[in-house]
């Protein structure tokens, strides 16, 4: 399996960006296109790799690449630059999955218009492995690529994130949820009491509106809802990480006696802010496009970058796309383009 990385995109990059790539190639089995500008990306591979990299990465050149405060759109402009050739070489076939921790608004242009919706889906989603409670992930779609939707949208979105569970949790039967700010099926606004309303009427596993603080338990496999509400929804839950966290040794740093609890604990508190960090699962694929793209954080490091290649290999190996494909070719249109259940 061939996965092109923008080896040019990310807040620090690219040296977290190649090292976190040599790493994935190793770990994932994969072989690597870096794609960016070969003067900077060199330097940056581990010392000693050299002899084992000769097969397993490679260079894609090119000098451009999309500036984090850049409008996405440019991403359709410069067609050299390192976010498009990473995209156009899973549409030309040389790459079977792209990756790419930069600007995500050019990474979800380049999606939707270099590798285009799979016939049948209106809009495009991004599913990310969220931590729970009780240490299994649910899906949330969508994490912010499509924030204006119908409820036939997010209909679609409820079907992609089912099947993505299907396949990678490998949970037969996925639990959806509706993102919601009550779990009475009157509570939202009206795009989600319509939405309410047809995925209580599909063949989903729908168990009702649930508020984040339950789906955070486990008690849906999918969560469903537009791409301003998830991102909002992402931001918060790593915000409220940052904070717990400064909080926690700010207390611990108050006297001798509670430095050495805090020494006690640290063990114990390194795993569970682990597992509420964006590196932990690493990347988020773009579901409902006509290949695998995995879009990551920007502050992304090498343990992130690496295994958001994991999820790359995952999506690949689990046949999510064709899978989605199926599902979308098969569904039957359940309600008009204006989401209006009748």
């Amino acid at each position: 399996m061939r996965v092109a990385v923008d080896a040019m995109g990310g807040d620090n990059a690219p040296e977290p960006i190649v090292r976190g790539a040599v790493e994935g190639a190793r770990e994932h089995d994969v072989e690597v296109i870096l794609v960016g500008d070969q003067s900077l990306i060199r330097p940056c591979f581990p010392p000693g790799t050299a002899g084992e990299l000769a097969d397993r990465v490679t260079i894609e050149h090119t000098e451009d690449y999309i500036r984090m405060d850049e409008s996405g759109l440019q991403v359709l402009r410069r067609l050299d630059s390192s976010m498009s050739r990473t995209a156009l070489l899973v549409k030309e076939g040389k790459a079977d999955a792209a990756l790419s921790m930069g600007n995500t608004g050019a990474a979800m242009a380049a999606g939707a218009s270099f590798l285009q919706c799979i016939e049948g889906i209106k809009r495009p989603a991004i599913g990310l492995a969220v931590p729970t409670t009780n240490g299994t992930p649910f899906l949330l779609v969508d994490a912010g690529a499509t924030a204006d939707c119908t409820p036939g949208i997010l209909l679609q979105f409820a079907h992609m994130g089912s099947t993505y569970a299907q396949d990678v949790f490998e949970v037969p039967t996925p639990r959806v949820g509706l993102l919601s700010n009550g779990e009475e099926a009157g509570k939202g606004s009206k795009l989600y009491k319509k939405t309410h309303k047809l995925l209580a009427a599909s063949n989903l596993s729908f168990v009702g509106n649930r508020e984040p603080d339950a789906m955070l338990r486990g008690e849906v496999d999918v969560a469903v809802c537009d791409g301003f509400v998830g991102n909002v929804m992402l931001k918060a839950l790593e915000g409220f990480a940052d904070f717990t966290g400064e909080a926690i040794r700010a207390g611990f740093d108050r006297s001798p006696w509670t430095r050495m609890v805090g020494l006690l604990a640290r063990p114990l508190l390194r795993r569970v802010f682990s597992s509420l960090k964006y590196d932990a699962h690493g990347g988020a694929a773009l579901l409902g496009v006509q290949g695998i793209l995995i879009v990551g954080h920007g502050r992304s490091n090498h343990v992130a970058v690496a295994n958001a290649i994991g999820v790359a290999r995952e999506t690949h190996d689990k046949q999510v796309v064709e899978h989605i494909r199926e599902a979308a070719a098969a569904a039957v249109d359940e309600t008009p383009e204006n989401g209006d259940p009748g």
